[in-house]
């Protein structure tokens, strides 16, 4: 099958996250498959405009990530070129857009002969709700007022189109499903949860979590990730022989090391600031961690690092919240917490922390779901299953 992924950024460019390296394990996975798969991303910083990584092509884009129909130099009019170049060549089986960043192909499908699919890693509204949630006073006035206007014109224009425009939606966790159907009024049949999967063999053993007694959290330090929460728990006396260890950065990273400085918490904190993607489950799989911490507000899809911690054997505490409740489950791998009760949080760490048999327990349920659910080849098996459905669609 011809495969053309549409992506507004990858793991070739600088500061990618959870959603370009899912499309990195996927398009590597499809290609090992003998699928032929050609990545369209913009070009932004990098210096050549083709690629061949691992099986997979790709081609950057010079040209502005918009999506507006205006100006012909933005992506949603040069995606669109570049496409129909490669098309005329050799044409595409099926168009795979990463979220809305195929739009302006999707909307062109009368003209071409392929079956779309797109994936929704999260909703607008759910964007929205986590900015209100982080206003914090009259200072944020004029950009949350930005924020909501962009947010309404994404909700009836950009995020409908895409969905509207596919014959199949592949959500990422059963949370955005429920949030895109109540959003676009997209047929539920249309619209398939696929969770995310890592590569199984970047861990091949867990280690022995018995004698664990520190606590790990991966993802930027800013407000909405709940990273100022850390610093509370660890004032707490029965804390006292725990470290915390931070893999991230952002704006709030500098305001609380200060904070951990003055009031002599050093010695509890490890600050790493942003580690390689590649290195991210060797901190993970250490034998000393005994816990991963997730206290993110944000509504988001699926977060990758949660697949990862999974597969290193980590009970998680969590909020609940997005797509945690698809990987994280209540009393087996971990807990889940409701959004915003700190003390239930910072109990339930306690908990995992202060047994022994409790802690080696979810280690070995979460590497087992892990395994069972969550590896690429199981993602991708139900990817190409959707693919069929949508070509016979087509």
């Amino acid at each position: 099958m011809r495969i053309a992924v549409f992506i507004k950024a990858t793991t070739h460019h600088k500061g990618y996250g959870g959603l370009e390296t899912q499309n990195l394990l996927l398009c590597e996975e499809l290609a090992r498959r003998n699928h032929d798969v050609l990545v369209f991303s913009p070009q932004r910083e990098l210096k050549y405009k083709t690629k061949y990584s691992n099986g997979v092509k790709y081609h950057f884009v010079p040209s502005v990530y918009r999506l507006t129909r205006l100006n012909k130099k933005n992506w949603f009019h040069r995606s669109l070129k570049a496409f129909e170049k490669y098309n005329k060549e050799s044409p595409f089986d099926l168009v795979l857009s990463q979220s809305s960043a195929g739009l302006s192909i999707l909307e062109k499908r009368k003209d071409f002969v392929f079956s779309g699919v797109s994936i929704a890693h999260g909703t607008i509204m759910g964007e929205l709700r986590t900015r209100i949630d982080s206003y914090s006073g009259v200072k944020d006035l004029y950009s949350l007022i930005k924020d909501i206007i962009f947010g309404l014109r994404v909700f009836f224009g950009r995020q409908r189109a895409f969905v509207h425009s596919s014959d199949k939606v592949i959500a990422v966790s059963s949370a955005v499903k429920t949030a895109l159907i109540k959003e676009t009024f997209v047929s539920e049949k249309k619209v398939v949860v696929v969770k995310n999967g890592i590569d199984s063999g970047e861990l091949k053993d867990i280690p022995d979590r018995t004698d664990s007694t520190d606590v790990i959290y991966v993802g930027q330090i800013i407000r909405s990730k709940g990273s100022d929460e850390f610093l509370e728990i660890a004032e707490d006396p029965e804390m006292k022989n725990t470290k915390f260890h931070l893999l991230g950065d952002g704006d709030l990273r500098d305001n609380l090391e200060d904070q951990v400085e003055e009031k002599g918490l050093s010695e509890q904190f490890k600050f790493y600031g942003k580690v390689p993607h590649k290195k991210v489950m060797k901190f993970l799989a250490a034998q000393e961690i005994a816990v991963f911490a997730f206290p993110t507000k944000r509504f988001e899809g699926l977060p990758m690092v949660l697949v990862e911690a999974m597969f290193a054997g980590l009970p998680i505490v969590a909020y609940d919240i997005g797509g945690v409740s698809d990987v994280v489950k209540d009393s087996e791998t971990g807990f889940l917490v409701k959004a915003g009760d700190r003390n239930e949080f910072k109990a339930s760490i306690l908990r995992i922390l202060s047994s022994q048999d409790l802690r080696v327990q979810m280690s070995k349920n979460a590497r087992e779901f892990s395994l069972k659910n969550l590896t690429v080849k199981s993602m991708v098996n139900r990817y190409e299953e959707v693919f069929m459905e949508a070509l016979e669609i087509k």
